[in-house]
């Protein structure tokens, strides 16, 4: 082109060489024409090299920006599907957590249901425990069998005693018990009468003895006054008058320890049937049908004589 209307300006450097275009030569006006010089074909064989190198370069990028692209739309695609995929996971995720809520929902107020049926249950069940005895009571009082079993309950109630406790057993230990205060008091009067009467008969062998002597030593003096010998023949009577009124009181205490002997024998007899009244009475408590009641005594066996401390 003619730059816009004016000639040719040629004061800058020669433009490159297309890559059709064959070297020519300068024509330089005003001037000789002179071919060109290696080095000035040589750059522009380069500058041409380089042109088609950066061509090269432009469509190498242009097609690896396609790539790009195209690899770009692809994991977009395939992100929009994986999200597509979640997107449904999640709807169907979200879908089971409610049936499943709604399930929790559905077990609890079962369950809650079933906890106050249980309550109730229990609460009517202790309520009929509670009143079993009176309905079974009203029950038994209806059927008329109350009246039925209560003889069979009572001779229950008596073979079972009558085992455990045997009447006869039981009467006789009960009258052992029963005569044993009254059998220990007359033992004791039946020792102290042996002790009296062992005593009194004891007193009156040395009263006894005594006199003897007292008689002797008395004729032993009548000898001796016959002989003359006065003063020990008065000595010797003085004391065997002494000796017979000694011989004398101890008599008299034995017949006092005696008379008290037969005293206390007067009361083996109270002691005797009050002991065997006492017994008979046990054993007749025990078992009425068996054993017959206690004889009635007259005057002091109507009461029986004190025991013990009361006995002194």
């Amino acid at each position: 082109g003619d730059g816009g209307g004016g000639g040719l300006d040629l004061s800058g450097p020669p433009e490159p060489l297309g890559p059709e275009e064959e070297p020519w030569d300068v024509l330089i006006v005003g001037g000789p024409a002179n071919p060109s010089t290696p080095l000035e074909t040589l750059a522009r064989s380069a500058m041409s090299s380089a042109q088609m190198a950066s061509a090269e370069a432009s469509e190498a990028t242009a097609v690896a920006t396609e790539i790009a692209a195209q690899r770009a739309a692809e994991a977009a695609e395939d992100a929009a599907t994986g999200a597509e995929d979640a997107n449904i996971d999640a709807s169907r995720a979200s879908k089971l957590l409610g049936e499943a809520r709604l399930h929790e929902k559905s077990s609890l107020a079962n369950a809650l249901g079933e906890e106050q049926s249980t309550s109730a249950a229990l609460a009517k069940s202790r309520m009929y425990v509670a009143n079993l005895n009176t309905v079974a009571y009203s029950a038994l009082a209806k059927s008329g069998l109350e009246d039925e079993l209560i003889p069979i309950y009572k001779g229950l109630q008596e073979w079972k005693m009558n085992m455990l406790h045997p009447p006869v057993i039981e009467g006789r230990k009960a009258s052992v018990q029963a005569a044993r205060p009254f059998e220990e008091q007359l033992e004791k009067i039946e020792t102290q009468v042996g002790a009296y009467q062992q005593k009194a008969v004891m007193l009156s062998g040395q009263a006894r003895t005594m006199r003897t002597a007292a008689v002797d030593l008395a004729n032993f003096a009548v000898k001796q006054q016959a002989g003359g010998q006065l003063l020990g023949a008065r000595d010797d009577m003085m004391r065997a008058h002494q000796m017979m009124t000694h011989a004398q009181m101890i008599e008299s205490q034995a017949h006092d320890i005696q008379k008290a002997a037969q005293e206390l024998n007067l009361k083996v007899p109270l002691y005797v049937v009050a002991a065997q009244n006492a017994a008979q009475e046990a054993m007749h408590r025990y078992n009425p049908d068996r054993f017959a009641p206690p004889p009635l005594g007259r005057g002091a066996f109507l009461r029986p004589p004190p025991v013990g401390a009361a006995a002194r």
